[in-house]
């Protein structure tokens, strides 16, 4: 709740999302650099076995099969980001949970991204994920703040978030079979 009385203004909402996909962006650039240093020395057919070692984990996460503890600070981007203003307050907490390093992640289908970008793609590729994962938390917050009721938007998307994580990493874990298996 305190995200969404914090963004509620159009501009904060706006530098809050401009955050998001800065923070992305940063991480996304971190991992263009992981993906140059682990690609050459690690055989193409083990870094294979690995992203499909780590789809499986993740996808019996999200069905509740097991349960694997996702790498995340579990803290709170502290309110006194909010000391800077409705802009920059916002933008730097933005960029805070853009990163996804400072607080929660609810889901494991960014990990399940990380895995084959890391072992196989460029670095234009870790950084539209990292991107990507800005926006998707972007349209999380937006949606949020135009519903007209954050409690009610909260509730609903508490009853869907299971649904819809599974949905996601299935799509996932078939698009990257696909995708590796037809490289």
């Amino acid at each position: 709740m305190m995200l969404i009385a914090s963004v509620r203004r159009k501009t904060s909402l706006v530098a809050y999302n401009l955050g998001l996909l800065a923070g992305g962006v940063i991480v996304g650039a971190g991992l263009a650099v992981a993906t140059s240093l682990l690609r050459p020395p690690l055989p193409a057919a083990w870094g294979l076995a690995f992203v499909s070692l780590a789809c499986v984990v993740a996808l019996a996460h999200e069905l509740d099969l097991v349960t694997v503890p996702l790498p995340q600070n579990r803290r709170q981007v502290p309110i006194t980001v909010f000391r800077l203003g409705p802009f920059f307050g916002p933008l730097q907490f933005g960029i805070e949970m853009g990163t996804g390093m400072r607080t929660y992640v609810s889901s494991a289908v960014p990990y399940m991204l990380l895995c084959p970008i890391l072992l196989f793609a460029g670095p234009w590729h870790a950084v539209t994920l990292g991107a990507g994962f800005g926006f998707g938390r972007a349209v999380m917050a937006t949606a949020s703040v135009l519903s007209g009721d954050a409690g009610r938007w909260s509730r609903a998307w508490t009853a869907r978030q299971r649904a819809l994580g599974t949905g996601f990493a299935v799509l996932v874990v078939t698009i990257l079979g696909w995708t590796l298996l037809n490289a």
